[in-house]
């Protein structure tokens, strides 16, 4: 099922399927957020939870037994229930199930409450431990941003940061699988400039991220969007390689994908998050136009 949350500037639609914002227009019918077209990649905005990214074999160990988790985790895929829906903002929840527990093992309650701005919009995540034991997870943001947006083309664009990067980044490969062994230098005095050849081996990832804004911006005209988030250790950049697709994917992460050489325990994933019974933990990112 489908929602539209309206204020006087802008428009969204939130899907109960995944919990995800699926369109963001502003005052004058630009769309922002990539439409999923299967062709390119048949994401918009997903949530990523309990994995980011890709495992080795679609496996991964709590306490020495194995679990098979799909790409991404779950939580993209499955309906949500609907805690809250007013004009401007909708709250939905997901919790675990039978079906859950025999690929992810801890009792969770995860709630997605997107809310419309005055020029933007905001999607908070919030995790609670309801189990008995303590429980870990990656949770992240896969929002996907039309590419050019005001016309031209996808290498007029750049990605702004607010602070200071380390300049090396690393690729997943084929399988979405990372490594350390070839790090590649893209940062220049806090930019990179957009190009389809960056992913022509898939996604980059920086380990550990410093900013807390980037902005997609045309240099030529200073336009595009802000994407704010707090709560997130690391950071994946992603278009489809090889094909030219029309869109940029930003994503803020707890957690890392699998990398080559680790030991396959959950419990030594970088930047996992633990929680313990009855706690909870809330994360937001916030896209604005500029």
């Amino acid at each position: 099922m489908e929602y539209i949350l309206k204020n006087s500037n802008c428009t969204a639609v939130v899907k109960t399927l995944g919990g995800e914002l699926c369109s963001f227009k502003d005052s004058s019918g630009k769309e922002y957020l990539w439409q999923s077209d299967p062709k390119y990649w048949p994401g918009c905005a997903p949530v990523l939870f309990p994995i980011v990214g890709a495992l080795i074999n679609e496996t991964i160990k709590f306490d020495d037994k194995p679990y098979t988790i799909q790409k991404h985790g779950h939580a993209r895929k499955v309906e949500y229930d609907v805690i809250e829906a007013i004009e401007n903002k909708i709250v939905l929840e997901n919790t675990y199930t039978d079906e859950t527990l025999a690929h992810y093992p801890y009792k969770y309650k995860l709630t997605v409450t997107q809310t419309l701005n005055d020029n933007g919009f905001t999607t908070e995540y919030c995790v609670k431990n309801v189990d008995t034991v303590p429980m870990i997870f990656c949770l992240g943001a896969h929002p996907g941003f039309n590419c050019p947006l005001d016309g031209g083309d996808f290498s007029d664009y750049t990605l702004v940061f607010n602070k200071e990067e380390t300049p090396e980044v690393y690729n997943t490969d084929t399988k979405s699988i990372l490594s350390f062994e070839n790090p590649i230098h893209l940062m220049h005095n806090k930019r990179i400039p957009l190009s389809h050849s960056l992913f022509d081996n898939d996604a980059f990832i920086f380990r550990k991220i410093n900013s807390d804004e980037i902005k997609l911006v045309n240099e030529a005209t200073g336009k595009g969007l802000s994407l704010s988030f707090t709560g997130f250790e690391a950071l994946g950049i992603w278009s489809p390689p090889s094909i030219k697709a029309p869109f940029v994917c930003i994503e803020p992460w707890c957690g890392l994908p699998a990398i080559y050489g680790e030991s396959g325990e959950f419990n030594d994933k970088p930047f996992a998050v633990t929680l313990q019974p009855g706690q909870t933990y809330t994360t937001s990112y916030t896209m604005t136009v500029i």
